[in-house]
């Protein structure tokens, strides 16, 4: 369980910069770039963004979609890359993309 004592105070000093909660997931997705489409692995997720796994993606600050099989399309901004590790900030309000998210977490993804 999470102690809101240190959580606040991680928050404060600056090392915990996430706005929303993170729920780690293997999931099959598809990023689709100026470039074309790209499969990947969505190792995370929360209303706001997700982090993939991906070879070589688009440098930051590109904008893509990312398609999470069986939950939805998320348009996204690529916002940091480290290795084969990318963050994406999604482009949506994060009550829209919470519905989906929500649903997939509690029921199960609906293969497409």
């Amino acid at each position: 369980m999470t102690d809101p004592a240190a959580t606040a105070s991680a928050t404060q000093s600056g090392i915990e910069k996430r706005r929303h909660r993170r729920s780690a997931v293997i999931w099959p997705a598809v990023v689709t770039t100026p470039d074309g489409e790209r499969k990947c692995t969505v190792l995370n997720l929360s209303v706001g963004g997700a982090r993939i796994k991906i070879d070589d993606l688009a440098r930051a600050d590109v904008s893509v979609q990312l398609r999470i099989v069986g939950v939805g399309r998320f348009p996204s901004r690529v916002a940091w890359q480290r290795n084969d590790s990318v963050g994406l900030e999604f482009s949506l309000a994060p009550e829209v993309a919470a519905f989906a998210i929500k649903h997939a977490l509690q029921n199960g993804r609906i293969l497409d």
